[in-house]
């Protein structure tokens, strides 16, 4: 186990300055199993992203789903190959922006390690005088000791079904240190940001337009149409997404129909930090169109 960064807490901490200290250990990228974010059959219980933003299976309510989804997040990112972490709680209510980080925002680290320890997707080992070690588990619930999926995939790669149990998406881990994941404190914007990634699959340079109907949403993701609706709300607010509105083709006798696609805005996440304005706000603001990208000569070669 390695030891962890001092990460020191001040009145008013930056989750920026902490997420970069959580850095120096941290993976470039977090990944997450596909498992965390979906549901095998629309018949199957809700997939581990819901049921922690909603507090517990079918449950609905109960408060502090952005805190657990967000800290989860987090422990996938932090954890390497020993998926062991002995952060103290003030230092991930610091990176997750929350208030009072030395007193009622770690006490809202630890209420919400208490749900993830309960629900088998971590194991708390009590340390006298200390905050609880953290020994994470695989993210989907299944109880099992915390692999990292690509390691797991590789593993078993000649048992295609056990390997594809580890197929996982991967977020940015500008996620953090440029505060994002400080400014998504809203759980239903947090759990539509992980199904839009995993829609665009492998997309590598610009994102795809993704359509999601609302019996996808529920059957494929467990999501109910207010959550949708409510998390694409503020993604958009916070410039990580856009939204355009495409007319479903009908007849004429039929009331035309509009339907939602939206598009990550990958550029927004790796180098903007919240409240920065994109190179699209800054020219619609100024009535001012961007430049046309100049040409640069290429010499031939023989």
């Amino acid at each position: 186990m390695e030891p962890s960064p001092a990460v020191s807490v001040s009145t008013a901490p930056d989750p920026v300055e902490i997420a970069k200290k959580f850095a120096r250990q941290a993976k470039r990228t977090a990944p997450v199993r596909y498992g965390f974010v979906q549901r095998t059959k629309p018949t199957a219980p809700p997939p581990p992203a819901v049921a922690l933003l909603r507090g517990a299976t079918g449950g609905r309510g109960i408060t502090g789903g952005d805190v657990r989804l967000r800290l989860l997040l987090s422990l996938l990112w932090a954890a390497r190959d020993d998926p062991t972490l002995t952060y103290p709680h003030r230092s991930w209510a610091a990176l997750l922006g929350l208030a009072e980080p030395d007193t009622a925002g770690a006490r809202r680290i630890r209420n919400a390690l208490g749900w993830l320890d309960h629900h088998q997707l971590i194991q708390l080992e009590s340390s006298r005088g200390r905050d609880a070690v953290i020994h994470l588990m695989n993210e989907t619930g299944t109880g099992q000791r915390y692999e990292l999926p690509g390691a797991a995939y590789t593993r078993l790669k000649s048992k295609p079904a056990q390997a594809a149990q580890h197929l996982y998406l991967q977020l940015p881990s500008q996620l953090w240190t440029n505060g994002w994941i400080a400014a998504l404190d809203n759980g239903p914007a947090v759990v539509m940001l992980l199904v839009l990634w995993l829609e665009n699959g492998r997309a590598i340079k610009e994102m795809p337009w993704v359509w999601l109907s609302p019996a996808m949403a529920e059957d494929r993701y467990g999501l109910s149409e207010d959550t949708r609706l409510k998390g694409a709300r503020a993604l958009t607010e916070l410039g990580l997404i856009k939204t355009s509105t495409r007319h479903v083709p009908s007849d004429a006798f039929e009331f035309r129909r509009g339907r939602n696609s939206y598009q990550i805005q990958r550029d927004a996440i790796t180098s903007l930090r919240p409240g920065e304005p994109t190179l699209d706000a800054f020219f619609r603001g100024s009535e001012r169109q961007p430049p046309a990208p100049r040409s640069r000569a290429v010499p031939k070669t023989t």
